[in-house]
């Protein structure tokens, strides 16, 4: 084990040794992870677009539901209780970025913010992505934003910066190891999935414009590029074959959904109706699911809602719910797949589902949790603003939006909830670092079935690569790059 991933466990305790020793039975066959980001999810991004809803989501049964705290190596203190409780203001200070918080939940090991699965003295860290390819696993990353941003590239990139995204996407495109790469961030289609004249930079998501022609034109690196919804219903639904590799750009220019400014829709929690030619989250992952249980070994998949982020930072609850509901509903295919009793790859003994976000943003509360005296829109701690207590959000019935409040425009320190069920996720349990009682009544019904305990955003590693250890996997039956392929032969733009 390398020295830096041998000191992080050393510094979460004695709990991780205990995991090990009370470690499962194997599952006798190959096994199935699913590793499922709401970007920015928080305790009350989950309950507020229940209240919506009127109805919870799937995971909201899981039989494991733990805490998560997610600093990166650029605040290294963690979380704590005493003073998130106390002083509202704290949270808001020294949070993690989503490239280090997804790091940590891939590698095991805590990088300072805007690293990409690179060590703070800049050493690639191998992921556990790459780690389930070693095996035989068929491994991929799917997202509503585009796969270069930070948590789904997490999954196979090492980059320096978050914001290289034509090198990140060029490492996913050209490597040989993944099986299927999905997201957004179309060249030729805008916010509203329109077509619209490409410009250099809309080429970044993509790997820069050589390489989206290299795609178009040939198929590049013996992928099926797939664009149209049409095309990602037909596989998802059985109607086609499902390709060797599947790379899908869906045809919008940022995100499926978040960023469109369509005409009315009263059905929709923004008023907004949606982009009608993009395939949803949901489409997306069983989409990816055809091609990866193709494999005999098994396979590993990222799937991330990525937009709640966006909207927590606009403050914009009812985009926020949208984008919710929609990771949501990937979540429940997942499910539903894993139950299905035709299925021969499913069954809990042999599938690990873990939900979870990488941080929480927008510091979401109920109204009344302070006075905006400046009118900025966000708490001040030094400033006029007046701090009356956490309030939780009022529900308004179905088919509403809670009453809420935003405290924040960026990412916070607060934690975020996790639920996971399947093969070894009681080995959460095992890695608790410590107790934080007073979550479970702040954050209401969202927290049903906590007991306050948390963990460190690295036990998400290690629980994942503990599941794959437990399955009969085939080495070498697949081929693929070394630990880091640090030049790739595309040149930028």
């Amino acid at each position: 084990m390398p020295r830096a991933r041998d000191h992080t466990l050393r510094s979460l305790g004695a709990g991780i040794l205990a995991a090990w020793l009370t470690a499962p039975a194997a599952a006798h066959g190959p096994v199935n992870v699913f590793l499922m980001v709401s970007d920015g999810q928080g305790f009350h991004a989950v309950g507020a677009t229940t209240l919506y809803r009127g109805a919870p989501p799937v995971y909201q049964d899981f039989p494991v539901k733990v805490a998560v705290q997610t600093h990166s190596a650029s605040q290294p203190a963690g979380y704590d209780p005493g003073r998130m409780w106390s002083d509202f203001g704290w949270a808001l200070r020294g949070a993690t970025d989503s490239a280090a918080a997804a790091t940590a939940m891939v590698s095991g090991i805590k990088v300072r913010d805007g690293q990409l699965n690179r060590s703070p003295d800049g050493r690639p860290l191998r992921t556990f992505f790459e780690d389930a390819s070693r095996l035989g696993m068929a491994t991929g990353a799917i997202s509503s934003v585009p796969f270069a941003h930070a948590t789904p590239a997490a999954a196979y990139a090492h980059s320096m910066s978050r914001n290289d995204y034509p090198a990140i996407a060029r490492e996913g495109i050209l490597g040989d190891w993944l099986d299927v790469l999905i997201g957004a961030g179309h060249p030729g289609h805008d916010v509203n999935g329109e077509p619209r004249q490409p410009e250099p930079g809309h080429y970044d998501h993509v790997g820069g414009f050589s390489t989206w022609q290299a795609l178009q034109t040939a198929g590049g690196e013996g992928w099926s590029l797939v664009e149209a919804r049409e095309d990602f219903e037909a596989i998802a639904g059985g109607r086609v074959p499902a390709p060797t590799r599947l790379l899908g750009v869906a045809r919008a220019g940022t995100t499926l959904q978040a960023d469109r400014r369509r005409g009315a829709d009263p059905n929709r929690p923004s008023g907004v109706a949606p982009n009608p030619g993009v395939p949803s989250l949901a489409t997306l992952v069983q989409a990816g699911i055809r091609v990866l249980e193709r494999g005999a070994s098994g396979f590993a998949l990222l799937v991330e809602g990525g937009a709640v982020d966006w909207a927590a930072h606009a403050h914009d609850l009812p985009r926020l719910i949208e984008e919710q509901a929609e990771f949501d509903a990937a979540v429940q295919a997942v499910v539903d797949w894993i139950e299905a009793p035709d299925n021969p790859a499913g069954g809990w003994h042999r599938n690990l589902v873990i939900v979870t976000g990488d941080h929480e943003t927008g510091h979401l509360w109920g109204p009344g949790t302070y006075s905006d005296h400046n009118r900025n829109g966000v708490y001040d701690p030094a400033g006029p603003d007046v701090f009356h207590g956490y309030r939780p959000l009022e529900d308004r019935g179905p088919g509403h939006v809670p009453g809420h409040q935003f405290a924040s425009r960026g990412h916070t320190g607060a934690l975020v909830p996790l639920f996971a069920r399947g093969l070894g996720s009681e080995r959460f349990s095992a890695l608790v670092l410590a107790r934080d009682a007073r979550a479970v009544d702040a954050y209401g019904p969202t927290a049903r079935g906590f007991a306050g305990d948390y963990v460190d955003n690295t036990a998400v590693y290690r629980v994942m690569t503990q599941a794959i250890s437990l399955g009969d996997a085939s080495p070498g039956a697949r081929p693929h790059l070394p630990a880091f392929r640090a030049i790739l032969p595309v040149p930028p733009g």
